[in-house]
């Protein structure tokens, strides 16, 4: 693929902010992927063999999605052209630090014990915050721009 050097340098990129950036297959199970081991332990998550593919659903050439979940994290995902089966996923991270109040509301809100809070408190300051103008982003944009050849592509909310 014509632009391997620089998906390795944008994965390693986020990878040193400590935010995971990796190219998975459509058909692979997300969850193999997407760290959640917070989910099992402090939400009885029952873990699942749904693909990326499933999960995501249809994903266009030339755009940028963006997701957040029940948790406030996020993750970017987009379709890599000359791998149409593969795409970029990136996250977790949150785009603002919360406070205190604000994760113990998650936890109350998603059933979390008062004994597994402090877990739940630990995991979710541990998230690294990328802020809505944060260089990585001009980074991924630029890529974005390289890898699908033109100054400016889709950008959709998947929420």
């Amino acid at each position: 693929m014509f632009y391997e050097k620089e998906l390795r340098l944008l994965c390693d990129t986020f990878k040193k902010c400590r935010v995971r950036a990796v190219a998975i297959h459509i058909s692979s199970p997300i969850f193999e992927t997407i760290d959640t081991g917070i989910d099992d332990y402090l939400l009885n998550y029952q873990g699942s063999d749904a693909t990326a593919g499933e999960i995501f659903g249809v994903i266009e050439d030339k755009t940028l999605y963006r997701y957040t979940d029940g948790l406030g994290r996020c993750f970017i995902y987009l379709r890599l052209p000359a791998q149409r089966d593969t795409l970029l996923l990136i996250g977790p991270y949150v785009s603002v630090r919360p406070s205190q109040r604000r994760i113990f509301e998650l936890g109350e809100g998603l059933g979390i014990s008062p004994k597994n809070m402090k877990y739940f408190e630990e995991y979710y300051t541990g998230i690294s915050v990328v802020e809505e103008g944060s260089p990585l982003f001009a980074m991924l944009s630029a890529f974005c721009e390289r890898i699908w050849e033109q100054p400016s592509f889709a950008m959709v909310d998947a929420n």
